[in-house]
């Protein structure tokens, strides 16, 4: 089973590109982060509710992508809002995309590309090496946005996440988006992190969006 970070790394992946180029970082960002922290209530680490996340059980889960959130989390003097915790961790984001690459790699999903822009900055791509994953996880989630099950509690979460940055533009059609909307919408309510995401992403943008002072 993938994890969320795994999931939100392959469905905002670009498979020809073999990178982010369909999302800007902060949204990203945050949903990364997002996705950490539910992977650590769904393992009984964390407790959330709407007005606070607290450690429960501050034992390491073994991965490094769970981990570094983890200790940040317990190491608090008090506790605060899932929405904090989104802004606070939003540093951690980069090194979490890039654990989520680097399992996928492992698993075999995708393979590591490096090269040079102009000869002389190195960068990395990640092709895809098996689309099934990806297919996988998208199949799932039109099944059950066009449907009228009840999603299991990690696929509520995985919604909420995709909702909040945007990425089901890349899932549905134009069309289907417009005959879907209030359905996701609903099913994304079912989670809590998923709407402190919304909030979260809709705070970093206003910020970005400030003139600069002088």
């Amino acid at each position: 089973m993938l994890s969320f970070a795994e999931e939100i790394t392959l469905i905002a992946l670009d498979e020809e590109r073999g990178d982010f180029a369909r999302l800007p970082d902060s949204e990203l960002a945050v949903a990364l982060v997002g996705a950490v922290m539910m992977e650590l209530a769904f393992l009984n680490r964390l407790d959330v509710d709407d007005k606070s996340l607290q450690v429960v059980d501050g034992t390491p889960t073994g991965s490094t992508l769970l981990d570094a959130s983890l200790a940040i989390i317990m190491a608090a003097r008090k506790e605060e809002t899932t929405s904090y915790w989104l802004r606070r961790l939003v540093g951690q984001a980069n090194a979490i995309r890039q654990e989520a690459l680097e399992q996928l790699v492992r698993k075999g999903i995708l393979r590591r590309a490096e090269g040079r822009v102009f000869w002389i900055f190195p960068t990395k791509r990640y092709p895809v090496l098996d689309n099934q994953e990806i297919k996988a996880v998208e199949a799932r989630l039109r099944e059950l946005i066009l449907g009228d099950d009840l999603p299991d509690p990690r696929d509520a979460v995985l919604i909420s996440l995709v909702n909040a940055c945007g990425l089901f533009r890349y899932l549905f059609s134009s069309a289907e988006l417009e005959r879907v909307h209030r359905r996701i919408d609903d099913l994304a309510k079912l989670d809590l992190i998923g709407q402190s995401v919304v909030r979260s992403i809709r705070d970093i943008e206003a910020v970005l969006r400030l003139p600069l002072g002088l």
